[in-house]
C-alpha cells in the first residue's frame, strides 16, 4: 500500500483500473510475510516490465493455478492494449 512507500507510478494506476473495470479483486493492503502464504496471485508493477507475477519472497515459493496464475495474462494483455494505444495517439 502507498502508506509503505511504495511509489504511485502510471502502471501501478493503468493496472488497478484495468482490474476494477475487469471485475478482477485487487487488493492493496499492509500485509506481512504470513499473510502472503494464502494469496491466490501476487503482482508487482514496473514501468520498464509492466505487470509481472512474484514468484519467490524470501525464499518461499509461491505456486499458483496455472503456474503465474490465471488472472495475471489478461491483465498483462489489457496492460499490454493499454500502453499501445497511449503510444499510438502521440506524435511523433
Amino acid at each position: 500500500s502507498l502508506d509503505r512507500g511504495i511509489l504511485s507510478g502510471v502502471t501501478r494506476s493503468v493496472v488497478l483500473g484495468i482490474c476494477k473495470e475487469s471485475g478482477i479483486p485487487a487488493v492493496e493492503a499492509r500485509v506481512e510475510l504470513e499473510d502472503l502464504e494464502n494469496a491466490e496471485e501476487i503482482w508487482i508493477t514496473s514501468s520498464i516490465l509492466g505487470v509481472q507475477p512474484v514468484v519467490r519472497i524470501v525464499g518461499m515459493p509461491f505456486v499458483f493455478p496455472g503456474s503465474e496464475g490465471a488472472l495475471l495474462p489478461k491483465v498483462q494483455n489489457a496492460w499490454i492494449d493499454s500502453w499501445n494505444q497511449h503510444f499510438a495517439t502521440k506524435d511523433t
